[in-house]
This record gives structure tokens, sequence and C-alpha cells, in this order.
């Protein structure tokens, strides 16, 4: 919104000092230019305000996530003495027997088999 409100002025700018030709300001007549008022009415300040607004946001917002991570940090440093390292498992969880099928972590097929009440038909 800032840059656009500032592009509004660079254009504004630019066609009453820079830009030349027989529609702009700089190519009127001096009684023209003399009795030509230029104003502005409540919706460029009410749009200015609410530039100011969204950067007033905007800092408030960064000021209360810097103080959320602050805290975060302190009290990360508070529970790091609670927690213990996990390191990864290199080897299988145990060893290889010639006879018996290494464990599965979870069964490949439906959990239990039957109903839950039982033999009986409900």
């Amino acid at each position: 919104a800032a840059g656009a409100m500032g592009l509004w002025h660079t254009v504004e700018f630019f066609e009453k000092e820079k830009v030349v030709g027989e529609d702009y300001y700089q190519q009127w007549t001096t009684v023209l230019r003399d009795n030509t008022k230029i104003t502005y009415d409540w919706s460029y300040i009410v749009a200015w305000a609410g530039v100011g607004s969204c950067l007033l946001a905007a800092i408030l917002l960064s000021g209360a996530a810097v103080c959320l991570r602050s805290e975060r940090e302190k009290e990360e440093q508070l529970n790091l003495q609670y927690l213990m390292p996990v390191y990864s498992q290199k080897q299988p969880p145990y060893p290889p027997y010639a006879n018996y099928p290494q464990p599965q972590m979870f069964a490949a097929g439906p959990y239990y088999h039957g109903s839950q009440y039982g033999p009986y038909n409900y």
C-alpha cells in the first residue's frame, strides 16, 4: 500500500513538474495556473491513515514475533536438562537367530480376527 501511494505521488510529481505537453501543467497559461487550486479530499487522508496503520501493525507483529521467539528459547533452555538424547539404532533390535524369523514392527494384515463380542452373531 505504501508503494502504491508512493507511485501515485511520483506520477503526480512527474505530471506537474517534469512532463511537457499541452495537456500537462507545464504548458498551461499563467492565468490558468494561477487560478488552479489542487486539493485532496477525505479519501486521500484515509488512505494515508490506512498505510500508517498497516505499518504500525507490521511493526507490532514483528515485535511480538521477536518476544515469542525469545520466550520459546528461554523455555527450551529450561527444559533442555530433562531431555535424553535419542540415537538412531544402527543394528537390528534383536540379534539374528538361525531358527527364528526377524520380528516385524507392524502386522501386515488385520490386527484382530473375529467378533469383538465372541462367538455370537450380532
